[in-house]
Order: structure tokens, then C-alpha cells, then sequence
């Protein structure tokens, strides 16, 4: 499902979309990938053909007022809080708390949420 004022630049959302839950003004920049599964039991069935491997898949929730930079990756199994900026080319694989400002291989808090809005504020203040 997916809120209200949301923004999607080119993005790939993957094979199992129902399970991405997007709330509401999420903006996602151009070439991020969602990914809600794996593939690894294919690869283990083909090695043991007697055993039976199930496919792991995962939900992905993203809250309110969230931006994901570009060239991010998000992993299933997690869930980002409302408030929170993803910087560009992080791959996020845990969850990410409300108010954060996360990036990184493997994405991690770098900042605040109102620090980084703020010094935006001020930047544009600046510019005028």
C-alpha cells in the first residue's frame, strides 16, 4: 500500500510489491531497489535435490515523511520510522529508527531528522 504525496523517480520495487508498505509524502530518488526476497533456495535445491529449501521473503514498511536517497538499497525484513533520511547509495538491512538520518554500507545512523530539516532551513534562509 502506498499514502498520500509520495514521489517515485525511476525505481526498481521488485517481484513481491504487496509486501512494500509506504506511508505517507515518501520520496524516492532515481535507481533505489527494494528487495523482498531471496533466491539462495534455488541455488541449495539445485546442490541437494533431495531436500526442499523455501524461498525467504520479507515485508518492507517505510513511515511518514521519509526520503531515500539515490542508488540505495532497501532489504526485506525492515522497517524505517517516520522522519527519517536515507543518504545516497546506503544499503539499508535493519531497521531504522524515527528521526534518523541513516547511510551506509550497511546503512547507519549518521544524524537527526530535525538537525539535518533545520540547517536545510537555514541554507535556503541564507540563499535569499
Amino acid at each position: 500500500c502506498q499514502g498520500e504525496h509520495c514521489f517515485f523517480s525511476v525505481c526498481n520495487i521488485g517481484t513481491e510489491p504487496y509486501l512494500i508498505s509506504i506511508g505517507d509524502n515518501v520520496h524516492v530518488a532515481s535507481q533505489v531497489t527494494f528487495i523482498n526476497h531471496d533466491v539462495m533456495d534455488k541455488m541449495y535445491s539445485y546442490m541437494c535435490p533431495d531436500m526442499v529449501f523455501h524461498k525467504k521473503k520479507g515485508r518492507i514498511t517505510i513511515g511518514n515523511n521519509v526520503f531515500i536517497g539515490a542508488g540505495s538499497l532497501i532489504l526485506y525484513d525492515v522497517k524505517i520510522g517516520d522522519n527519517v533520511v536515507i543518504a545516497a547509495g546506503s544499503v539499508v538491512t535493519a531497521d531504522i529508527p524515527e528521526g534518523t538520518v541513516a547511510g551506509g554500507v550497511p546503512a547507519r545512523r549518521i544524524g537527526d531528522f530535525y538537525d539535518l530539516m533545520e540547517k536545510r532551513r537555514e541554507e535556503q534562509d541564507g540563499a535569499e
